[in-house]
């Protein structure tokens, strides 16, 4: 583990993955891509983050994600629920026909997410890691990770599903999410605050 700083304001810790509790870590390191890789090791450095002690409740952002505001929902979601996910789309539209193909990119992002220190959400993170860890599990035409999440509210009723217009803000649905942003003023997104946007 080696520290950083960026900007000269905040401080970063780097985790090396082979220290976060993956398994046969140097057999995946070979079995998968890059990218599957990246995806695997999201819900070990959770555990792993929770297991030092160093939070009550955990945030995930992929990187290409700008926060623009304090996600004061989410937070207020965190104290009711032990994971919180978000829905690729929240506003069916009645004259739209979607391809099948739409489907298998799940109905969770898996792009944000968030947990509680709790062991619903402990539960819930070993059983991800686990189906993500079989190189035959994680498919691109499934998009990797992400369809698991899935049976995620099934499995764990402790589950908030995070539907305010303004987090996840992304390509995949900005045709209902309209955008608007008044002079001097912040962006918003169908009346709500604009927080997090997916690039």
């Amino acid at each position: 583990v080696s520290q950083s700083r960026y900007s000269g304001e905040e401080e970063f810790e780097v985790l090396e993955v082979k220290n976060v509790g993956v398994p046969r870590v140097r057999h995946l390191a070979f079995a998968f891509s890059a990218s599957e890789f990246c995806y695997l090791a999201k819900p070990y450095c959770a555990q792993y983050l929770f297991n030092r002690g160093d939070a009550d409740a955990m945030v995930y952002l992929d990187a290409d994600m700008l926060l623009l505001e304090r996600p004061s929902r989410l937070e207020e979601m965190l104290a009711q629920h032990t994971i919180v996910l978000t829905p690729h789309r929240i506003f069916p539209d009645p004259n739209e026909t979607l391809h099948i193909s739409q489907m298998k990119g799940g109905t969770f992002n898996a792009g944000f997410f968030a947990v509680s220190r709790q062991a619903e959400a402990r539960d819930f993170l070993a059983w991800w890691g686990n189906q993500i860890r079989e190189p035959a599990n994680i498919r691109m035409d499934w998009h990797n990770d992400q369809s698991w999440l899935n049976l995620v509210p099934g499995y764990f009723p402790g589950t908030g599903i995070l539907r305010h217009p303004g987090y996840n803000v992304a390509f995949w649905n900005i045709r209902e999410r309209k955008l608007e942003k008044k002079t001097g003023g912040p962006w918003t997104c169908r009346g709500e605050s604009l927080v997090l946007f997916h690039f």
